[in-house]
């Protein structure tokens, strides 16, 4: 985007499969960092939400996986999934574990999933939780339906009990309401709130916040033993 410092899509491109680290314990990517065993060893993940219904684990047994089976359209009722989410989650990391909530692409449904969890952990408002995680992984845009509902939520108290449910034909209502679909784009809604989503990008790609998660080194390999062989010539 012209005249602003937010990530290109170059830089989208090449890091939009790598793992950030949102709080301690909690990573968030897209579906192909899932598939390569190596890498989430590498990164201790021992816990996988997988937010979409075309996923499926990719290794069975060998991690323990939740799978959230929504699609990213904004009449899907995202609330409504997320206490068994939460339970799964808060008892991997209190039990010292390595959380990966991932979707396609670790733009919208496991954005939308971690600020939803940090929202309700840490009792944030949307726009701090959707701030600490958009510090992370400086691409996400959540789908406007799942920003309407978190938003919804959050004036409920982010209690479960006096969720009504969600539908497509309310987020028409809540557009029509809320002033139009402008209204409810994630940009906008944290722009208003104050956001500069620019500078959360360049504190980012600075290392001030220091959220990217890279693989370790390879180990140092010790150097093979040379065997040293001696040929002596005599000439008569």
């Amino acid at each position: 985007m012209a005249g602003t410092n937010l990530p290109d899509n170059l830089h989208i491109a090449v890091q939009i499969n790598n793992p950030q680290l949102i709080v301690p314990g909690l990573l968030i990517s897209s579906f192909q960092f899932e598939t390569i065993e190596l890498q989430l060893r590498e990164q201790g993940v021992t816990h996988i939400v997988q937010v979409g219904i075309e996923l499926g684990p990719s290794h069975t047994g060998k991690f323990e996986y939740l799978h959230v089976p929504i699609q990213d359209v904004e009449g899907v009722d995202l609330i409504a999934q997320l206490p068994p989410v939460f339970q799964f989650m808060d008892s991997a990391l209190a039990k010292g574990g390595v959380v990966l909530v991932h979707c396609m692409m670790g733009i919208s449904r496991s954005a939308s999933t971690c600020i939803a969890f940090l929202m309700w952990k840490q009792r944030l408002p949307f726009v701090r939780a959707a701030e600490q995680v958009y510090a992370a992984r400086p691409f996400i845009s959540p789908n406007p339906g799942f920003v309407l509902q978190l938003r919804l939520w959050e004036q409920a108290g982010m209690e479960f009990g006096s969720w009504s449910g969600w539908s497509r034909q309310k987020f028409l209502q809540a557009v029509e309401e809320g002033g139009g679909l402008k209204s409810c784009l994630f940009d906008n809604v944290m722009r208003e709130a104050g956001v500069d989503l620019g500078t959360l990008w360049e504190q980012r790609n600075s290392g001030a916040f220091g959220t990217v998660v890279p693989s370790p080194p390879p180990p140092k390999r010790r150097p093979m033993p040379v065997r040293w062989t001696h040929k002596f010539c005599c000439v008569s």
